[in-house]
């Protein structure tokens, strides 16, 4: 019974991943997999960023230009969508399984790095299970 519970669940979590990357805006490229090494939040209540998520993968999904580096990604949107690609990201992680990124790099129509134009880390509009 637990155990059916739990795999409801992750259903449930991946059902959201592949709504999210389906509501992830036209602009957006979609990265090949990669595989999430680390996820992280920012949890100094006084620094800039605060509260922000970090996803490191194994390997860069694309060159941002963001002049912070490409190492760690911060989930963007609002907070039902980074709470969304953070649960897509922690299942992937788990599972083993790979994601593929989505980013806009125009720094012009969507905010492309966290501290705006080209400054700061590289901010991802979606996530989903490869």
């Amino acid at each position: 019974m637990q155990a059916s519970k739990k795999f409801r669940s992750s259903l449930v979590v991946l059902a959201c991943g592949l709504t999210l990357a389906a509501s992830a805006q036209a602009a957006v490229a979609w990265s090949t997999s990669r595989n999430v090494t680390s996820i992280s939040v920012n949890s100094d209540p006084t620094g800039v960023g605060a509260g922000q998520v970090f996803v490191v993968f194994n390997s860069t999904p694309f060159t941002s230009g963001c002049n912070g580096t490409d190492a760690a990604w911060v989930l963007g949107g609002d907070s039902d969508t980074v709470k969304a690609m953070t649960q897509v990201a922690l299942a992937a992680k788990l599972a083993g399984k790979p994601v593929k990124a989505a980013f806009n790099n125009s720094h012009t129509s969507f905010q492309s790095c966290d501290g705006g134009g080209t400054i700061g880390h590289p901010v991802l509009r979606g996530l989903e299970i490869d």
